[in-house]
């Protein structure tokens, strides 16, 4: 049987994948909606004494640390260079029909 926690960290990488400039109120927003552990909630379960040492010291935000340990953050030009070209497919699409 797979763990409330476990839940939780599979529904939240699957919206950082999605959403990867999310902030730290946008997840809130989305775990109330969906009753999901708040931003807060998931840090205190996936990050230990030691990584929050490491955070203080590089004077890291803990949001954006959680969100790097599951995927690699793209720079927001290449980001938006998708959102562009979505909008050109779908342009075209339109087009077509």
């Amino acid at each position: 049987m797979e763990s409330y926690l476990k839940k939780n960290e599979k529904e939240f990488i699957k919206y950082i994948k999605k959403n990867p400039f999310c902030t730290r109120e946008e997840w809130d927003n989305y775990a109330k909606n969906n009753g999901l552990y708040s931003a807060n909630t998931l840090r205190a379960h996936l990050i230990t004494e030691e990584t929050e040492d490491l955070i203080k010291k590089t004077n890291t935000d803990s949001f954006s640390f959680i969100k790097e340990m599951y995927i690699i953050m793209p720079s927001k030009p290449i980001h938006l260079l998708k959102r562009i070209s979505n909008y050109n497919k779908r342009a075209q699409q339109h087009e077509r029909n």
